[in-house]
């Protein structure tokens, strides 16, 4: 047995193991895809029949700003569908954390400047 030979041998054995990891990758990768479709699926049918709850349903509202209040509800749903879609076809994984973490970076600092808005001041006196 040469050299060539114990080489092709562990080369063969690494490119298995490669082929193995590559197979596992993709099946798990398959399965999380399968998953986030079953999830906005189940919010699309959650949606739907919202709207359809509120339409058939229209003596169950005092007014049209009940409707208005539930229609309002149910948009807020589908915006999250809408996001949650956009972020997994545009964006890649980073540039949605780091979209997130922006977000709450913003949330922080318009909740410090409203908590500054909002300080006690000293009483005046006459």
């Amino acid at each position: 047995m040469t050299w060539y030979d114990v080489l092709s041998y562990i080369l063969n054995i690494g490119l298995l193991i490669w082929g193995v990891i590559q197979m596992v990758t993709a099946k798990k990768e398959e399965e999380n895809t399968q998953s986030e479709l079953r999830n906005w699926h189940n919010q699309a049918e959650g949606i739907k029949n919202a709207l359809l709850q509120i339409g058939q349903n229209p003596s169950q509202y005092s007014d049209k700003v009940d409707i208005s209040n539930a229609v309002s509800a149910v948009s807020q749903s589908a915006v999250a569908f809408s996001k949650a879609l956009e972020q997994r076809r545009l964006f890649t994984e980073e540039e949605v954390k780091k979209e997130i973490q922006d977000g709450r970076t913003e949330t922080k600092r318009m909740l410090n400047q409203f908590k500054k808005q909002r300080q006690p001041t000293a009483p005046v006196t006459v």
